[in-house]
């Protein structure tokens, strides 16, 4: 039993190092902000929406945020209900503050700053809060409703049960693997 949990806990640890990537981690530095129109030309995603939840992503002792948006105008690159933007804690890795339940305008490129590609937001970026985006509206216009339905959550909970999944299958081949060593070591003695 002792060579079992000990093969266990290596399997385990093991499994660790390519679930958990490293990481570099960037300073921020912004130049001057991009007029309206400059900002809307150099984003690849303009969108309002409102923030319904926020998760801290783990990498390996850096966590940048995954921030959920109920989307509910577009203006440029999305045509979604609701959409991810990855950023960073706010503490001089650029990212954005942002509030559950606060709506905002957002400006979002497809970057790799956060060690993976995804649309991210910063700091040095026009996204605010909709309160302080009456310029933008007015040079943004109307825009229009997002008309492809999307359920992030759904998605995120059929990876858990697919990573349960295969989990429960390694911990079931281990111990059939063990139960099979005990009752053949049983058959020689």
């Amino acid at each position: 039993m002792r060579n079992f949990s000990l093969f266990l806990i290596a399997v385990i640890v093991g499994l660790q190092f390519f679930i958990v990537p490293s990481t570099s981690v960037q300073a921020c530095s912004c130049v001057e902000p991009f007029s309206i129109e400059d900002e809307v030309n150099r984003s690849d995603v303009v969108f309002i929406g409102q923030v319904y939840q926020i998760k801290d992503i783990n990498r390996g002792g850096y966590s940048p945020k995954s921030v959920n948006f109920n989307v509910t105008k577009t203006y440029k690159g999305i045509d979604q209900t609701q959409v991810n933007i990855t950023t960073g804690q706010g503490e001089g890795d650029c990212g954005f503050k942002f509030r559950v339940g606060a709506e905002y305008l957002v400006y979002a490129n497809y970057s790799n700053m956060y060690d993976e590609e995804a649309l991210i937001t910063i700091i040095c970026d026009r996204t605010t809060g909709i309160a302080n985006a009456k310029q933008d509206l007015a040079v943004l216009g109307e825009g229009s409703e997002p008309s492809e339905k999307v359920d992030l959550q759904k998605n995120e909970n059929l990876n858990y049960i697919v990573i349960g999944f295969i989990v429960f299958i390694l911990l079931f081949l281990l111990v059939m693997i063990f139960l099979r060593k005990n009752i053949h070591k049983k058959r020689k003695d």
